[in-house]
């Protein structure tokens, strides 16, 4: 619990993510108050915040999703401040949104609900009114993929979250349109609208999270519930009756 000016805790009460790095450190990200990275071995929280001789545009306050890429850099995906990458060793931010910075152009979205990092090092960011930009592991520039590039297949542009199974493939949950999925390898993006996902409603639904289980089933969380779908046999299952029954 928050406890005002004390190393002992919590920056705020109103946690909107939180990741784990290999070091066992855990990195959470609010709603208007920034990231704290809290170190297990010595029970201390560490607020992050720019020290005064770096350029950069302010930290963002409200942090939406938190990814690590192997080079040891954290990720930031923030509301209405785009994307922040931090580098631990030097204490720097760079912000992805400025044309200028070294690390890849092209992104011009301000609004970004989530990010994630694939493991072949791609760099996937949601964002509420541009689709998808894609950083290839190597570039120095966003691929968007939106309406405009996929206008058969991407029925919404406001992405919120991602996911990846065993076969390299990257899963997409949409407000208000459905569930898709992106294979890499051969730059098709899939729109899940068949008759198990129209009898569930979600072919244009509002998947607020995509989770891929070590099955390759896709669990997504919805205004209206969990289900899971089966890659398998093709088959939408609602799991929000044993949910009420366990509550």
């Amino acid at each position: 619990i928050k406890g005002s000016g004390y190393s002992f805790s919590i920056q705020s009460n109103s946690v909107w993510t939180i990741h784990s790095d290999i070091n066992d450190r855990i990195w959470l990200g609010y709603y208007d108050q920034g990231v704290d990275k809290y170190d297990p071995y010595h029970f201390k929280f560490s607020f992050l915040q720019n020290d005064g001789t770096n350029d950069v545009n302010p930290f963002p306050s409200s942090v939406s999703s938190i990814a690590k890429d192997t080079l040891g850099r954290l990720w930031f995906s923030c509301i209405d401040k785009g994307v922040y990458v931090y580098n631990p060793e030097n204490k720097s931010y760079t912000h992805l949104n400025d044309p200028n910075n070294e690390i890849a152009t092209g992104l011009n979205n301000l609004d970004t609900p989530s990010l994630f990092i694939d493991s072949n090092q791609n760099v996937w960011v949601a964002s509420w009114y541009n689709g998808i930009y894609l950083l290839k592991n190597g570039s120095k520039r966003f691929i968007n993929i939106s309406t405009k590039t996929f206008p058969k297949t991407l029925i919404s542009n406001r992405i919120v979250s991602f996911s990846e199974d065993s076969k390299g493939i990257i899963w997409i949950g949409t407000f208000l349109g459905g569930l898709l999925s992106y294979d890499l390898k051969t730059n098709a993006l899939k729109h899940f609208n068949g008759e198990a996902f129209q009898n569930a409603g979600l072919h244009n639904g509002n998947i607020r999270k995509v989770v891929v289980d070590k099955d390759d089933n896709v669990w997504l969380g919805t205004r209206r519930g969990i289900y899971r779908y089966n890659q398998k046999n093709n088959s939408v299952s609602a799991f929000n009756d044993e949910i009420k029954a366990a509550s």
